[in-house]
C-alpha cells in the first residue's frame, strides 16, 4: 500500500436509556435489548491523504500507528455494538484504485468508577457509622489505638480516621495523560468519580496509579486493569450483554473504593460488603468532576 488516503469508521447502535446519572442503565439482558436503538449509525475521521502503510518490522512488530481525528461527529457515549473500521483506498500492487477494509470488535465505552466511602469506617471487614462505633464500646476493642480518643467506656472514633478527602493521580497510556483530581475537584466522602474509556477488547486499558499521593485508595494494583463490559450482538445474532452492580443506588461496573479501614485486622477490598453502606441520593450521585491533561 505505497499511496492511499487512509479513513476511519465507528459503527455502532445507542443505548436508548442511558442518562449522565446511569439511573435507567437496564440491569437485565431483557431490558437492555429493548434499549438498544435499531439504527446502525457511524461516524467517521477526516481523511489522512498520500499516505502510504507500511510492513511491519522487527522495530516496530505491530506496523506503523496511525491518529484518526473525528473534528465533525464522534463517538457518543451511549454506544453499543461499537465497531471500528480502517478504510484504506489507493494503489495496491498494481492496481492503481483498490479498496481495503480491516475491521476490529472494540469494547463499548467502559465507566471506572471510584466511589469515597469514608463516611463510614471499616472495622474486621464491617462497615460502622463512627456513630454507630461510639454507641457500641465493645467494638473498640478491635479499633486501632490511633483511631480512638477519649476515655475507655466513652470512646469516640477519631475524627482524622473517616470523612478523608483524598485527591488521586493516574496516567493512561503510553503517553503522558494525566486524569486527576486534586484541590476543589478532590473525591469527598459520599462522593465518587466516574470514567468513560474507549478500547481495545482484546488490550484493556491500564492506569498508572501515583501509589505515594493516596492514602485510602487501598491495595489498588498498579497499573490497574480496566475490564470493558460487552454489549453487542453477536455474529450467531444473540445477545451479548453485562449488566452492572449497584453500590449505594450507583450502577456501576468496574467500582474501586476509598475507605477508612480503622480495624486491628487489614480488610481486603474483596471482603468488603457494600450492602451495608446507605444510599447516595440528590447530588451525592453527581460524579465528580476531574481534570484531564494531555489528551491527544
Amino acid at each position: 500500500m505505497p499511496r492511499g488516503a487512509l479513513i476511519a469508521v465507528l459503527k455502532f447502535h445507542r443505548n436508548t436509556c442511558y442518562d449522565d446519572l446511569l439511573t435507567r442503565w437496564p440491569l437485565t439482558n431483557a431490558e437492555s435489548w429493548a434499549c438498544r436503538s435499531r439504527i446502525e449509525e457511524i461516524v467517521t475521521s477526516d481523511a489522512i491523504i498520500d499516505q502510504a502503510v507500511p510492513f511491519e518490522t522487527p522495530t516496530d512488530p505491530d506496523g506503523h500507528e496511525f491518529a484518526f481525528h473525528f473534528p465533525d461527529r464522534e463517538l457518543p457515549i451511549n454506544a453499543w455494538d461499537v465497531v471500528l473500521q480502517v478504510v484504506y483506498r489507493g494503489q495496491l500492487g498494481s492496481e492503481e484504485d483498490a479498496v481495503v477494509v480491516a475491521t476490529r470488535n472494540i469494547a463499548e465505552p467502559l465507566f471506572a468508577g471510584f466511589m469515597n466511602t469514608t463516611d463510614y469506617v471499616v472495622i474486621n471487614g464491617t462497615f460502622y457509622t463512627p456513630g454507630q462505633v461510639a454507641a457500641n464500646q465493645a467494638l473498640f476493642a478491635n479499633v486501632n489505638p490511633a483511631c480512638r480518643v477519649g476515655q475507655p467506656g466513652s470512646y469516640m472514633v477519631s475524627t482524622a480516621c473517616y470523612n478523608r478527602i483524598d485527591a488521586f493521580t493516574f496516567t493512561a497510556g503510553p503517553r503522558p495523560v494525566v486524569i486527576a483530581a486534586t484541590g476543589d475537584t478532590a473525591v469527598r466522602p459520599r462522593r465518587m468519580a466516574r470514567v468513560a474509556l474507549l478500547t481495545d477488547r482484546d488490550d484493556p486499558p491500564r492506569l498508572d496509579w501515583n501509589v505515594d499521593a493516596v492514602s485510602c485508595w487501598m491495595f489498588l494494583e498498579s497499573p490497574l486493569t480496566i475490564q470493558p463490559y460487552p454489549a453487542e450482538q453477536t455474529a450467531e445474532e444473540g445477545w451479548m450483554y453485562g449488566f452492572p452492580n449497584t453500590v449505594r443506588s450507583i450502577r456501576t461496573w468496574e467500582l474501586h473504593l476509598c475507605y477508612a479501614d480503622i480495624g486491628t485486622q487489614i480488610t481486603l477490598p474483596d471482603q468488603l460488603d457494600v450492602s451495608q453502606l446507605d444510599d447516595m441520593v440528590g447530588q451525592e450521585l453527581e460524579p465528580t468532576g476531574l481534570t484531564i491533561d494531555g489528551w491527544q
